[in-house]
């Protein structure tokens, strides 16, 4: 969840008419809200935007080398390596995710 709330002065005046606070939010989707405040001299922005993040792991353990079974059984070829797919699902649509790293650490 990231809840950011900022201040930012206002050279002049926003509300000519009267002194008055004008409170308003934007509600863009069930997880994703702006709230805005507007006084005077000053605008005060507050956003709060939810998610959650699932990482779906695919394996898949293949040969090596792609043989007929009496080849591989003749070279004794039956090394095998694992292939892995990711699949990244945000439960907040605004949310785009561009780029993933992926860092396997191995012990031996």
């Amino acid at each position: 969840m990231i809840n950011v709330k900022e201040d930012k002065g206002v050279g002049g005046d926003i509300i000519s008419v009267k002194d008055s606070i004008y409170n308003d939010s934007i509600k863009f989707n069930d997880l994703t809200t702006v709230y805005y405040t507007i006084t005077k001299d000053t605008v005060s922005i507050g956003l709060n935007v939810q998610n959650t993040q699932y990482l779906y792991i695919f394996v898949d353990r293949h040969y090596k080398r792609q043989k007929s079974f009496l080849k591989r059984l003749l070279t004794f070829d039956f090394k095998k390596v694992n292939s892995y797919k990711y699949n990244i699902v945000n439960t907040n649509d605004l949310i785009d995710t561009k780029d993933v790293r992926v860092i396997e650490l191995t012990s031996k």
